[in-house]
């Protein structure tokens, strides 16, 4: 019935007839002629025609695009920095490391062995951090730090004497950065040993200077054997920089122990009845330790005069005995420390579980 009645004029149907004369009167109120030829179109056209139809569809599509990439990475670099403030045990502390990763695998070898110094900066800094949150040093977290740093450590050892034997020109600068970054960090070791609380958190202390003194060791030794090949005006300056560096650090760690043994004595003199029963150095044995630490001075003066005769690795061998012995000094004056600590804390109260109401 619809097919039918589609072409009824009283339901608005018209004809094939009617509409080719309706066209007619259209295209001769526009000025169409009929009998004209065809406008030939050009290139120009073409791209005119195609410009207005396809530019707003590809900015609507570009802005599309520009959007979700300006979410993305404002998402990203949000992320990012609040990872960079996490902690070992936060949950973005694993986008963290994996962030480090990527700029490892991005790196040059010369540009990685640096990397590793500055990430292992990053996980001392999570240690201390840690620690001074009030977190026990035996707590996993605070271990797993130090271990991360020991690592990353020995990663930038590693690098370092592949640099030496693929003979890169860059393996003196590189090995003068990473112990010029490793000498910063045993300062904060150095301050790590005389603060911890208690024989833990000094063994994982002294197990992170022993990784970096021996990277330290081994940056030296590049530029010891790099100068020994080939004397350069590069290599003597790296030499000077890294032994009056690794002199200064020693001298400033005599005065401080100095200092340390002072503080002992006064302590222990103080509150001799108190701490009767802790098992601290008598006044002979601080005597020893403050005699100990100030032959180390006269090392030094040997280093120096070593190194003023070109004999460089005998200087730099001194400087490493004298940090040897300064690091048993220490033990022991960190092991009084710590049970002074211990006698002045109150032991903790123990709360039995209250009876149960009988009524």
């Amino acid at each position: 019935m619809l097919s039918a009645l589609k072409d009824d004029p009283n339901f608005g149907g018209r004809s094939l007839v009617v509409r080719a004369e309706q066209k007619a009167k259209i295209m001769a109120a526009i000025g169409h002629d009929v009998n004209a030829a065809p406008v030939p179109y050009t290139i120009f056209d073409y791209l005119t025609y195609y410009r207005a139809t396809m530019m707003p569809v590809a900015i609507r599509s570009f802005g599309a695009v520009a959007a979700v990439f300006a979410i993305f990475i404002g998402g990203w670099m949000t992320t990012v920095n609040a990872a960079s403030k996490s902690l070992p045990g936060d949950a973005l502390y694993g986008f963290k490391i994996i962030t480090e990763q990527v700029q490892l695998r991005l790196a040059s070898l010369e540009e990685r062995a640096v990397l590793h110094t500055e990430f292992a900066a990053n996980r001392l800094e999570e240690a201390v951090t840690l620690q001074k949150n009030g977190s026990p040093s035996g707590d996993s977290n605070v271990q797993d730090a130090f271990d991360a740093f020991t690592r990353e450590v020995a990663s930038a050892s590693t690098d370092l004497q592949t640099l030496k034997e693929n003979g890169s020109a860059d393996a003196v600068a590189t090995a003068g950065q990473v112990e010029q970054k490793l000498a910063t960090l045993d300062t904060v070791l150095d301050e790590s040993v005389a603060a911890a609380p208690d024989a833990f958190a000094t063994v994982a202390v002294q197990e992170a200077q022993d990784a970096s003194r021996e990277t330290q060791t081994t940056a030296v030794a590049v530029v010891v054997d790099t100068h020994e090949e080939t004397e350069s005006a590069q290599t003597a300056n790296a030499l000077r920089e890294m032994f009056m560096r690794e002199l200064g650090t020693l001298t400033a760690r005599q005065t401080f122990d100095l200092h340390r043994i002072a503080v002992l004595r006064n302590a222990i003199h103080a509150n001799d009845e108190r701490l009767a029963a802790a098992m601290l150095p008598t006044s002979a044995e601080l005597g020893i330790l403050e005699r100990d630490i100030k032959t180390a001075a006269v090392h030094i003066s040997d280093a120096t005069t070593l190194y003023n005769v070109n004999d460089y690795r005998g200087a730099f061998a001194t400087l490493r005995s004298v940090d040897g012995d300064l690091q048993q000094t220490e033990t022991r004056m960190a092991q009084a420390e710590i049970a002074i600590t211990q006698s002045f804390t109150p032991p903790a109260v123990v709360t039995s579980p209250s009876a149960p109401d009988l009524e």
